[in-house]
């Protein structure tokens, strides 16, 4: 009995160690303007420095596109972030909390793996060329502005016809909504800055916490212990 008991409070311990790691301090992120931003709109440069993104460890960095057009931030401030399926404050259109749309999702990710078919990557210039089109595209989609062209015509297009608008799935991709204060003695986070988009993956840690519960607990089961 007393063996049986000590194995079960490895199990509560692990399950309480699973739900703290994620919770522990409200991440940071800095904010830049990028080597290939064009215009007020992305490719922003995104650096993590505290608490780290998931699984994103504190000095990576990730490009990123805001999500609201009446929504703005000082390049190389820090923000507290939170992640989200919603641009909390709202915007221009698209309603407050403002869902992410699953095409805009879609546009994201196929940019990251470098997918993105009219995404031009092999110069500078070309390259802030289509991140100002996919910009225009993630706006049009959030209902920032009301209409399209070129490059960003053909990029809405594409999401339209994407198995995530289909499915109305938004995969791995959230809002990451950033804020300027944070009061730790209340918990709360305080001036709503930029919406930017993020991948989100599960943290090593949790994983790692979770994959060892479910361990124990089949090992328990063959034992006869559960």
């Amino acid at each position: 009995m007393r063996r049986i008991l000590c194995v079960s409070a490895i199990v509560r311990l692990v399950l309480v160690l699973g739900i703290t790691s994620t919770a522990m301090a409200i991440p940071t992120v800095r904010l830049d303007q990028g080597e290939y931003q064009q215009g007020n709109g992305g490719e922003f440069k995104l650096t993590v420095t505290g608490a780290g993104i998931l699984n994103q460890p504190v000095g990576s960095f990730f490009p990123s596109f805001c999500m609201e057009k009446n929504e703005y931030v000082s390049f190389g401030a820090t923000y507290y972030a939170i992640v989200n399926d919603s641009a909390v404050s709202g915007g221009v259109g698209g309603g407050s909390p403002d869902k992410l749309d699953p095409r805009t999702a879609w546009l994201y990710n196929e940019f990251l793996d470098h997918t993105l078919v009219g995404y031009d990557y092999s110069s500078v210039a070309a390259r802030k060329e289509s991140a100002g089109a996919l910009q225009n595209a993630i706006w049009y989609l959030e209902e920032e502005i009301d209409s399209v062209s070129g490059l960003a015509a053909s990029f809405v297009a594409l999401s339209d016809a994407s198995d995530w608008y289909a499915n109305n799935s938004i995969g791995g991709i959230r809002i990451l909504n950033l804020y300027t204060s944070y009061d730790p003695g209340s918990d709360k986070l305080s001036g709503p800055a930029q919406d930017q988009l993020v991948r989100a993956v599960p943290a090593p840690g949790a994983a790692l916490l979770v994959g060892l519960g479910t361990t124990l607990v089949g090992y328990l089961r063959r034992r006869g212990s559960l």
